[in-house]
């Protein structure tokens, strides 16, 4: 397996999915505040 290949494309990757992994992140963390609040309260 060509693993400096692999890190490129890895890299190439995180690049364009940057702006929605932090999406991605922004909306779990959304979730799971949502979630405790409900916990919480509840």
């Amino acid at each position: 397996m060509n693993f400096e290949l692999l890190r490129l494309v890895a890299i190439d990757t995180i690049k364009l999915n940057g702006v929605g992994l932090y999406a991605v992140q922004r909306f779990m963390t959304a979730k799971l505040g949502q979630s405790f609040i409900n916990n919480v309260s509840g």
